[in-house]
C-alpha cells in the first residue's frame, strides 16, 4: 500500500519519519524567453525525508513555460505537478517527467495575468526494508 504525506511547511512526524520543510531564503524568480526552471530535490531516509523547491513561488510572464527539474541524485525516479484545485494556467492539468525529462507545462491559457496558482508536486520514496509512500510538496505559481 503506498502512503501520501501532504507536505506545505513545517515539521511533522509520520509512522516513525520526520519531515523537515522550510521556505527557501530567496525571491521569487521571473524569466523572460527561457522557460522558468523550478530545481526540486528529494531525500528518503530511515528516520525521514527531506526536500528542496527553489524557488518555492514560481514568477512566469503570461503565456511563459515552466520546467520542473528533478536532482539526479534525489530519491525519486519521477515527478508529477498537478493542480491543487480545479484552477490551472495551463491547458494540460496534469505534467510528468523523471530525472532524464523534465515535467514541462507550456501552452498557458489567455488572460491568466494577476492570477495566483497553487499546484502539488508529489514524489515517491522507497527507503530500504520499507514501504513506499508518496511525498505531496504544495508550493504556488504567480503569472504576472
Amino acid at each position: 500500500m503506498l502512503k501520501r504525506i501532504m507536505v506545505a511547511m513545517g515539521t511533522a512526524c509520520v509512522g516513525g519519519l520526520v519531515l523537515i520543510a522550510a521556505a527557501p531564503a530567496t525571491q521569487p524568480t521571473a524569466v523572460q524567453g527561457a522557460p522558468v526552471e523550478v530545481n526540486v530535490n528529494l531525500t528518503c531516509t530511515g528516520t525521514g525525508v527531506q526536500f528542496s523547491v527553489d524557488p518555492w513561488i514560481v514568477e512566469v510572464e503570461q503565456g511563459g513555460e515552466i520546467e520542473w527539474v528533478l536532482n539526479p541524485g534525489a530519491d525519486s525516479d519521477a515527478i508529477e505537478i498537478s493542480a491543487k484545485t480545479g484552477r490551472w494556467p495551463f491547458a494540460q492539468q496534469t505534467h510528468r517527467g523523471n530525472k532524464q525529462d523534465r515535467a514541462r507545462a507550456n501552452e498557458m491559457r489567455p488572460n491568466q495575468a494577476g492570477e495566483r496558482f497553487q499546484y502539488n508536486i508529489t514524489l515517491t520514496c522507497s527507503p530500504e526494508g520499507r514501504e513506499p509512500f508518496e511525498v505531496v510538496i504544495d508550493p504556488d505559481i504567480i503569472i504576472k
